[in-house]
């Protein structure tokens, strides 16, 4: 649970990871958004595998659908960014996945 509205889930197999630690936390804009009522967020989890004691940061995020205003996305992404960099610079360089809904076009 992130705390937030807008719910994102991590799901791992508690036979062969554990947690360590998890964390919510809000995809911030730095311009008003009249169109974002959801509150955008990621959440992120330090796992360990049971079998290797190998520690790995999972994060999972829902950025905004706003296909007319990108720069709203390039803001969310931006701040996804900042939170990996500084949950790394406490627990350490780390292996890491980001997944999630992108609202993006390969």
């Amino acid at each position: 649970k992130s705390g937030h509205r807008l719910g994102n889930a991590i799901l791992y197999s508690t036979r062969r990871f554990d947690l360590v630690r998890r964390w919510g936390f809000p995809l911030r804009q730095r311009t008003v958004d009249p169109l974002d009522t959801y509150g955008h967020v990621a959440v992120a989890a330090l796992l360990v595998d049971r079998r290797t004691h190998v520690c790995f940061l999972v994060v999972s995020t829902h950025v905004a659908a706003h296909f007319q205003a990108p720069e709203i996305q390039q803001e969310q992404a931006w701040w996804l960014l900042r939170r990996v960099e500084a949950l790394r610079s406490v627990i350490g360089n780390v292996p890491l996945i980001v997944a999630g809904d992108f609202n993006s076009v390969p």
